[in-house]
């Protein structure tokens, strides 16, 4: 979708809060130097993270931190960091874990030394098109360990088309059903990622626990 970029948050900072204050020349060098720090919406309700540091120092690793409301932040995923270093290090992580029905998330990144003193990013938002994740379908319970309803709740159409795909793509199974929702069986599946592909075109992600 074109448009997904608009949705886009990219800054410049200068470090990390509480990596150590202002002062002359003769200051400490700072914990890590955050040059930019950018998060924006990918395919499949994933979101895409790329930081970028100029120096390091004893910078043991980053700790992905995920809020729905800007406030309560949980950790989402752990990236190592590059211990001391001069030189400039471009960071991505891909977060494809977001709760399907939320269209509105919030990241910061919490930096960790080796002696475990942190410090935090400024907070980054990323919105996604409401057309992703329509309101009429959801699908529960997901992550699952055997079974993933789908339900629609403001069903106009009398039968449904509905494909399981793996994260390689490969077609498992298809289903038409008539009515408002069905249960799909992914107990004898591998543990991972799985996608739902209704008719109309509309993808969800599914992780098989």
């Amino acid at each position: 979708m074109h448009g997904v970029q608009d949705h886009t948050a990219e800054y410049l900072v200068s470090t990390f809060s509480g990596g150590g204050g202002g002062g002359g020349g003769g200051s400490s060098p700072l914990p890590v130097e955050l040059i930019q720090f950018e998060a924006s919406p990918a395919a499949s309700h994933t979101a895409d993270l790329t930081w970028k540091t100029a120096s390091e120092l004893n910078n043991s690793h980053f700790v992905v931190e995920r809020s729905y409301d800007g406030r309560d932040f949980q950790a989402a995923a752990i990236v190592q960091g590059n211990g001391t270093t001069q030189n400039v290090i471009t960071y991505n992580h891909n977060d494809n874990t977001i709760d399907l029905a939320q269209n509105t998330v919030f990241y910061r990144l919490r930096q960790v030394d080796f002696d475990g003193t942190t410090a935090y990013s400024p907070v980054r938002r990323v919105d996604f098109e409401g057309s992703i994740i329509p309101n009429s379908v959801t699908l529960y319970p997901n992550p699952t360990k055997g079974t993933v309803t789908v339900s629609f709740t403001d069903d106009e159409a009398e039968s449904h088309a509905i494909k399981v795909i793996d994260n390689l793509g490969r077609e498992l199974y298809k289903q038409t059903f008539d009515g408002q929702a069905i249960e799909l069986d992914l107990s004898s599946q591998a543990t991972g990622i799985y996608f739902i592909i209704l008719d109309s075109g509309e993808s969800f992600k599914v992780i098989k626990q």
